[in-house]
């Protein structure tokens, strides 16, 4: 099925039917296989009609991401990763194709292999390098992230973080925070029941960033005056594999979108 030239109403009628996301007991077991890996996503505006840009992923034969590329046509250019993995850390060189070389990630792993900092170095045209942000990251005990806190420019006294409230498998609220904020903002989530969420770290090759949320996010709740909302339907495939997202709305991490995603 071509579902981008697919009328936007037809396609929003099936994903209407398809977003109560209810297993399908013939898909098989929900085992990370070659099968679960994501091959593309493409991002779109709301109509639907304009695919901009997306991102393309390659994987080593443990299901280790070993390639990104992140293409953005209204740029004229692209960004290649490409992963390289040790036993205590994750290099990952990036490039933009029709220009210069970009940078580096160096992920830090713990014992249980999930990265506990990262730094992200730039190059410029000249060859000479800055340290643009670095990142610390908390798990709980069942391996999924509760906190993530961002150094602007390696400078401790300028940050942003995010804490997160898992429950039952899920992430049911975030608290954002900044060294210059009055106070915290916090976004809270519900979740499409008996789902399963193809979207996640595990998906695209990200295991050291550790597990995400079990199920589909349903909508979404800014604690903003008014408060902002935004609603997510799907379209899945005869396996129950997200092929087409559908966020409808606005939130602080949140706009409205549409993604595309194909599997190997």
């Amino acid at each position: 099925m071509n579902i981008k030239n697919t009328p936007i109403i037809a396609v929003l009628s099936m994903v209407i039917f398809a977003s109560s996301c209810k297993k399908n007991n013939d898909s098989g077991s929900d085992d990370l296989s070659s099968s679960m890996l994501i091959k593309r996503i493409a991002y779109s505006d709301t109509t639907g009609q304009h695919y901009g840009t997306s991102e393309s992923f390659q994987y080593d034969l443990e299901g280790r991401i070993s390639q990104m590329l992140y293409d953005m046509p209204q740029w004229m250019d692209s960004v290649l990763h490409i992963f390289k993995y040790y036993p205590s850390k994750v290099n990952v060189e990036y490039f933009y194709t029709n220009h210069f070389k970009g940078g580096r990630y160096t992920y830090y792993l713990n014992a249980d292999g999930l990265a506990v900092a990262d730094t992200q170095i730039t190059y410029s045209q000249k060859g000479d390098s800055t340290i643009s942000f670095t990142d610390t990251f908390i798990y709980d005990q069942n391996g999924y992230m509760v906190e993530k806190k961002t150094f602007i420019d390696g400078d401790t006294s300028r940050w942003i973080s995010e804490n997160y409230q898992i429950v039952n498998g899920n992430i049911v609220s975030t608290v954002f925070d900044r060294a210059d904020w009055g106070s915290p903002l916090t976004e809270t989530y519900e979740y499409y029941p008996n789902s399963l969420n193809t979207l996640g770290n595990a998906n695209t090759g990200r295991i050291f960033l550790g597990k995400s949320s079990t199920n589909l996010m349903k909508s979404s709740l800014t604690q903003y005056d008014p408060p902002k909302t935004a609603k997510y339907t799907y379209f899945m495939d005869s396996r129950n594999r997200v092929v087409l997202e559908f966020i409808r709305g606005d939130g602080y991490m949140i706009g409205s979108e549409n993604q595309m995603c194909t599997y190997y």
